[in-house]
């Protein structure tokens, strides 16, 4: 006891003592295993099931001999990427990495990061009409707004749907984030950060409640107030009023959900939008009276007020729809053009580099474009008016990030951010430059369509210590795989390819089980891991010994 005591460096007090301390340290050793056990089990856990083998969860890419572009003030070099599932593990001339990363060869491509669009409605339902009765007083069922034209309730996020056309669409255009909004009504609720990259929903927000929404348009609502501007107005300032006095005035009183959305939300950014250069101004006397700061989705004709702009700490966001040429074949066609739009024909593109000149802080979204593809056509454009490449990159990348408060993620190439870049041919502003790939957290998009039987052939399928052949024969979307090996073995091989990978099981006659795998797409083949019929893991690959003769 004595010396259990001297050992403990403190003073003995018999037995009891010495057990009680024993015990307790066999407590908190307990305690860091199971909270290790934990914190292991939250970080694999993954709350949907997928149908067929989940890919890999350690993938290590490394991308080389890429002419990088980290971001709008940095000069470029050659250099490489290293990726860890989502996210960029280092990035620089040379970077070290493992002997099993899945290499791409870059040679001669040209690497951006994605671009980011402040403004957007992606994956929003259809707005319809509302079906209210009464024409003063709300009918929208619940203990909200008395008016249907503010839905400070609104989440974004609980209404968000993956939308894969219109997903791939902005993917080609460059895009990897987008912030989206329900657009409607005079308080839109709140919006959402979401990712472009193919998943569901769970995967894809980035930030639930990112920014509020607000304009003068009352949208769907069919009261009769607000019918005009000023009643728009009146509408909007009465929200803040009420808003102020909620908790002193009106709680007392009664529960009013919509107030209580509405003044939670004035801690995020606030957002207007407006459709004309006017409406920017009377957005920028609320924004004073109520000392606010609001980022202002402008109408693309902010030139009109530059001096107005100047003495304002503002933030723009610069719609990129340029107007197309007037067919002005027709002589009485022409007479009906007003000269106001024919002037704005002429300036629109000239409008970021003015916006650049006065010193006026900007971004850009690709909203309103008919056609995505015209986005980096129009930056363009706007370049050969005065921008600078940089000062265009910047709207781009990096500023839309610093607006969505994501900087620290995305918006650049850095190491710890997400695995976010397009792959260009030609630097991104040459008249001939496009898109060939867009990397969205570490999941490759190719917009170069491949042969329709590029896929078949016979591969060298390496399992250590075993090697087989393998042949894949396509005839449109089916897919035949026949398995040989040098000797005897009974073998049976059932996959399918996706999104890059090819996964499936193996197998080899073993009475324990299969072998289960998942590999990544390389240039000559596939890499990645196995589960063998014991439960451990084995590096796998599969790779292209000669295409198909046939098919």
């Amino acid at each position: 006891q004595a010396e259990d005591g001297i050992r403990d460096r403190s003073p003995s007090r018999g037995l009891g003592d010495v057990y009680k301390r024993q015990i307790q340290n066999m407590l908190k050793v307990n305690w860091i295993l199971l909270l290790g056990l934990l914190v292991f089990k939250l970080q694999a856990q993954i709350s949907f099931p997928v149908n067929g083998v989940r890919p890999p969860e350690n993938r290590i890419v490394l991308i080389q001999n890429a002419m990088l572009h980290p971001d709008s003030s940095a000069r470029s070099y050659l250099g490489e990427i290293l990726i860890k599932n989502e996210w960029i593990l280092e990035i620089g001339a040379t970077v070290s990495h493992p002997e099993d990363a899945v290499r791409f060869d870059f040679q001669g491509k040209h690497v951006y990061p994605s671009f980011i669009d402040p403004v957007s409605d992606y994956g929003m339902g259809e707005v319809k009409r509302s079906p209210t009765r009464n024409n003063m007083v709300s009918s929208k069922e619940g203990a909200f707004s008395w008016n249907e034209a503010l839905r400070s309730e609104i989440k974004a996020a609980q209404l968000f749907v993956y939308k894969d056309e219109a997903a791939s669409k902005l993917r080609e255009a460059g895009y990897g984030i987008v912030q989206t909004h329900f657009a409607d009504g005079i308080s839109r609720g709140s919006a959402c950060i979401v990712s472009l990259k193919q998943a569901n929903e769970h995967e894809l927000i980035l930030t639930p409640e990112s920014a509020h929404c607000m304009s003068f348009n009352k949208g769907s609502s069919t009261q009769d107030y607000p019918n005009s501007l000023m009643g728009s107005i009146a509408l909007l300032r009465q929200a803040y009023l009420d808003g102020l006095n909620y908790e002193l005035a009106i709680k007392p009183k009664e529960t009013n959900l919509s107030i209580e959305a509405w003044n939670q939300m004035q801690q995020l950014t606030q957002l207007f939008i407006c459709t004309n250069p006017l409406d920017l101004l009377r957005a920028q006397k609320i924004a004073k009276e109520f000392h606010k700061s609001y980022q202002i989705l402008g109408s693309g004709k902010e030139y009109q007020i530059l001096d107005a702009l100047k003495n304002d700490s503002i933030k723009i966001i610069v719609p990129l729809n340029f107007p197309p040429v007037y067919n002005v074949d027709d002589p009485y066609d022409l007479l009906r053009i007003d000269l106001s739009d024919l002037k704005h024909w002429e300036l629109a593109a000239s409008n970021p580099a003015m916006l650049a000149k006065a010193g006026i802080s900007f971004v850009f979204t690709g909203q309103d474009l008919k056609d995505r593809k015209e986005l980096l056509t129009n930056v363009r454009k706007s370049i050969q008016r005065g921008l600078s490449e940089s000062r265009a990159l910047h709207a781009l990348t990096m500023g839309p990030a610093e607006y969505l408060n994501i900087q620290n993620k995305a918006g650049s190439l850095a190491k710890n951010k997400l695995a976010n870049f397009i792959v260009t041919d030609l630097p991104i502003f040459q008249d001939k430059s496009s898109i060939k790939e867009n990397w969205i957290q570490g999941a490759r998009y190719h917009f170069s369509k491949p042969k329709a039987d590029s896929i078949s052939g016979t591969y060298e399928l390496r399992l250590e210590p075993s090697l087989f052949t393998l042949s894949i024969e396509t005839d449109g979307d089916k897919m035949d795989f026949k398995l040989k090996s040098k000797d005897s073995l009974k073998l049976s091989l059932s996959a399918k390819i996706q999104e890059g990978y090819i996964s499936g099981k193996l197998n080899r006659g073993n009475p324990s089980g299969d072998v289960l795998f998942s590999c990544y797409k390389t240039e000559s083949g596939w890499t990645g891991n196995a589960q063998l019929e014991n439960g451990s893991w084995q590096p796998m690959s599969i790779l292209r010994l000669e295409p198909a003769t046939s098919n």
